[in-house]
């Protein structure tokens, strides 16, 4: 699983290349669905991802795993995975906004499985470290999708919002050429058809 986790950044790219290359014939007509949901989903992932940076840093940068001390605050106190969930929203959002309705099932599973594969390495990791204090953690957040429930700020951010955006760039940058693509897809009509 370490290999998974090392490749965990590129393992889903054709994924993301189907939502471009693909086009559904059936949901031709432009939607609120696509024009509002799919960049809110966007948006929204892309907050949570950079929330959870103000709190780890760079340290989410690294193939290996690793961690120096347990963070429970801040988007970690409502979700365990904070980067993960909004990777995930972003994604689904992209493929809103592409009206891929088609793949929205079939795609939103795949990614599903994908991080629930990155995370159990990562949650091995931090419970050989952390143990009980990493169990109880386990116990009282969940795993992916965020509870509010329970919701507690229990530290400061480490490091400010510029740095986190700073280190967000490549995700920033990506999201920017998925917004890019998806234009270019829609003025130029372009894309495989299916039905």
């Amino acid at each position: 699983m370490d290999t998974y986790f090392k490749l965990r950044g590129y393992i889903p790219i054709p994924i993301y290349l189907a939502i471009f290359l693909l086009r559904s014939e059936k949901f031709d007509e432009e939607t609120t669905l696509a024009f509002i949901v799919g960049p809110l989903l966007i948006v929204f992932g892309e907050f949570l991802r950079v929330w959870a940076r103000k709190y780890i840093g760079r340290s989410s940068d690294t193939r290996k795993l690793k961690a120096s001390t347990l963070i429970t605050g801040g988007p970690f106190a409502i979700v365990r995975n904070p980067i993960y969930s909004g990777n995930y929203l972003a994604a689904v959002g992209c493929l809103v906004a592409s009206e891929n309705y088609y793949l929205l099932a079939p795609v939103a599973a795949l990614l599903g499985i994908h991080y629930v594969c990155v995370i159990q390495s990562e949650e091995r990791l931090l419970l050989s470290i952390y143990g009980g204090a990493y169990a109880e953690y386990c116990l009282s957040v969940p795993r992916f999708a965020p509870g509010l429930s329970r919701a507690r700020v229990q530290s400061e951010a480490v490091v400010s919002t510029a740095r986190a955006l700073w280190y967000d760039r490549r995700q920033i940058l990506g999201l920017a050429v998925c917004a890019a693509l998806l234009i270019l897809k829609d003025y130029f009509d372009f894309g495989l058809v299916y039905s």
